[in-house]
């Protein structure tokens, strides 16, 4: 698994920025709707563009 690792801090309103890099590479822009999702095993979140 490639795997590429980014801090971010989450905002007073839980909010996170997603860096300029990742966006690109899903293809996420202004206004996509995203996918937010919970993996209870290793409490890893996934972040993917919506369906």
């Amino acid at each position: 698994m490639n795997e590429k690792k980014f801090t971010r801090i989450v905002d007073a309103l839980g909010r996170i920025v997603l860096p300029a890099e990742l966006r690109n590479h899903l293809g996420i822009q202004d206004g996509t709707a995203v996918c937010v999702t919970l993996d209870e095993t290793s409490g890893a979140i996934v972040i993917r563009p919506a369906e």
